[in-house]
């Protein structure tokens, strides 16, 4: 096929056609509509599984009428709903990643932990990898695996602007092969680690040593690399610095119009004028070179942007920095899901071989005849009470006949429209990718939204229930259940609505 899915990136199947799962196949899968009230796997969601209706151990069925035990291998699939909190036809006991929908059950690395949950899904482990830096990437696969202080603990006393400083970006571009990422690399363009390089370039698993005193040695600690201080290699606009007249990653712009000043150029443009770029690329007249692409206009290149998609110029600012993105999780506060702007919920990751600037061309929903589906599976999307959701629909009516898919969603790129710079979609049916090709295709889809209600999943009190106000439950004593959403306890409970 043409893309293969990663971390966090396979959909909830979305619809509300009974109870009991019969025999059916998975395109088919029926759901009921509520939620969990589980994170779909963020570390750092506060939801509650103790309070009522809502227990993961209702999952944990046997998958037998009887409650004789079944292997996975007699009986993979559910036989109620509620063996299925996450709804992908695969019963608890026996799913590889039991929060997020993933009816394929992939896993790369054969290690029994679904790659749509896999932080490293190329690698194995008996244990999901750890992520110092918590941009969704394991250390073992992170080419940047430490975080922005620990890089940065020298940039106040030489007073680096922000653009310069190392930042939190998910991005696994290695230019110079020597197991470093572009992103906090001090020698972009010039190995400088261990024997690594272009001619024997590192890979995710392969050994490496960061902290050795050979690897990005910087005997001045000016954050740049001994190996690289001053050089100015063949189409440079200038030696390795970080004043404005310097190029610190040697890709043809001078810093002080370098978009993106530690990622390189992926693509050296010749022009005279905008007309050459591209939607959205200024041309460096000076330089004669497209600039990064910039499709919101605010002098931060896409792929170094922590929202493409809407201004946010003060994310290059100390202090509009933080503002801007106050978890760290390099997704800017105007991109940032409904009750996820102070929990880190990096967006999730995909192999694809279509891409723009680092973002994955497909969208996540379709439409059609008015209703929405999801791309994945191919069931349509309801709420919790089997009313249809859509782009346009008319809330006056008594009863009503549909829900509106909230503006916020509806206007994130990736999810039914295209991202910036994608002209075409991706093609599920294309060809595959081999594992020694696949980082190089790495890309980012929207932030896990698996109910499509603009909550985010991190802070989504019903994970798998549309439900945009994300409410409370409310027992029948008048006790308000805060960690606990509405649509996935009480008369929204599995064991209600499974008819247990």
């Amino acid at each position: 096929m043409n893309r293969r899915w990663s971390t966090r990136s396979s959909l909830v199947l979305i619809s509300l056609a009974g109870c009991v799962l019969p025999d059916r196949n998975l395109g088919e899968l029926a759901t009921d509509g509520f939620g969990s009230g589980s994170s779909g796997g963020s570390s750092d969601a506060s939801t509650s599984s103790a309070g009522p209706g809502a227990s993961g151990s209702e999952a944990e069925g046997d998958g037998t009428e009887s409650g004789e035990p079944a292997t996975c291998e007699e009986q993979p699939e559910p036989s109620r709903c509620d063996e299925d909190i996450d709804r992908d036809g695969v019963r608890f006991a026996c799913d590889n990643a039991v929060d997020v929908s993933n009816p394929g059950q992939a896993d790369l690395d054969g290690d029994t932990i679904g790659d749509v949950i896999d932080l490293c899904p190329t690698v194995a482990s008996d244990q999901n990898t750890a992520d110092s830096d918590r941009d969704g990437i394991g250390n073992a696969c992170d080419s940047c695996p430490s975080t922005m202080a620990h890089y940065n603990e020298l940039a106040d006393a030489l007073g680096l602007t922000w653009n310069a400083r190392v930042r939190n970006i998910p991005d696994v571009g290695d230019a110079d092969g020597d197991g470093v990422g572009d992103a906090c690399d001090n020698c972009v363009a010039v190995p400088n680690c261990q024997d690594y390089s272009n001619a024997t370039p590192w890979a995710p698993g392969d050994p490496i040593d960061r902290d050795d005193p050979s690897c990005q040695r910087d005997d001045d600690d000016d954050m740049i690399g001994d190996a690289c201080a001053g050089a100015m290699l063949a189409g440079a606009a200038g030696p390795v610095g970080f004043g404005p007249e310097d190029d610190f990653d040697q890709d043809g712009l001078v810093n002080a119009v370098d978009g993106c000043l530690r990622l390189p150029l992926t693509a050296t443009t010749p022009c005279t004028s905008d007309d050459a770029c591209g939607a959205g690329t200024r041309c460096v007249v000076e330089a004669g070179l497209c600039n990064h692409t910039d499709a919101d206009g605010d002098g931060v290149g896409d792929i170094c942007d922590t929202c493409a998609a809407s201004p946010n110029p003060k994310q290059l600012d100390d202090g509009g920095a933080q503002e801007d993105d106050a978890d760290a999780d390099f997704v800017g506060r105007a991109c940032e899901a409904v009750a996820c702007e102070v929990r880190r919920d990096p967006a999730p990751m995909a192999f694809f071989t279509l891409a723009a600037a680092g973002r994955c061309c497909t969208t996540l929903l379709y439409e059609e005849a008015g209703d929405l589906f999801v791309r994945e599976s191919g069931l349509q999307l309801f709420d919790p009470d089997g009313l249809p959701v859509r782009v346009e629909c008319s809330e006056d009516g008594d009863p009503p006949i549909c829900v509106r898919l909230p503006d916020v969603v509806a206007q994130t790129p990736g999810v039914l429209m295209l991202p910036p710079g994608c002209s075409t979609a991706g093609d599920p049916t294309g060809v595959d990718l081999g594992l020694d090709t696949m980082w190089a295709t790495r890309c980012e889809l929207p932030q896990l939204d698996q109910d499509f209600d603009g909550v985010g999943d991190a802070g989504d009190l019903c994970p798998f229930a549309f439900d945009p106000a994300n409410l409370a439950y409310g027992d029948n004593d008048g006790m308000v259940w805060a960690s606990d959403g509405r649509y996935c306890n009480g008369d929204y409970s599995p064991s209600v609505s499974c008819g247990a």
